[in-house]
């Protein structure tokens, strides 16, 4: 057994959705192999501090990735091994415009047809994210022939 599988099936037990549980085995698995196959326990503290820290600055991970690598963390810690992280963790979070320029938007736009112009579209107007707009796609816009 390796340590992702185990804590996988740690979570499946505590009904974790299957995709929080492949997110967290991955990200586990990379502190882990970042810090050169050290066990947890002996990565406390600082250790996954630089990890997060890495992640942000090698790696050019968007903060939303981070808060996920995090909470992976907080749960291998907390609920695993039982060993309560530091309530104040202190990493380096890459910040960036997430906004696109309008007239970016517009050219983009403007060089799609059909299915992909529409898919793009509502994902722009409504704020969607991928997986939302594929679920909604999946089991709506698509039944209706609207497009």
């Amino acid at each position: 057994f390796t340590i992702p599988s185990v804590i996988a099936g740690h979570m499946l037990v505590r009904r974790y959705s299957l995709r929080t549980v492949k997110s967290y085995s991955y990200w586990i698995k990379s502190f882990i192999l970042f810090h050169g196959k050290v066990h947890p326990p002996e990565l406390r503290g600082a250790k996954g501090e630089a990890f997060l820290s890495c992640l942000a600055g090698e790696c050019r991970v968007s903060a939303a990735t981070q808060a996920i690598v995090l909470n992976a963390l907080a749960f291998l810690y907390n609920q695993y091994l039982e060993q309560p992280l530091e309530s104040k963790v202190n990493f380096v979070v890459l910040s960036r415009n997430a906004n696109c320029p309008r007239n970016e938007v517009v050219s983009l736009l403007n060089a799609l047809e059909g299915t992909p112009k529409l898919r793009v579209s509502m994902l722009y107007a409504s704020g969607l994210r991928r997986m939302g707009l594929l679920h909604l796609w999946k089991n709506g816009v698509r039944s209706c022939n609207v497009y």
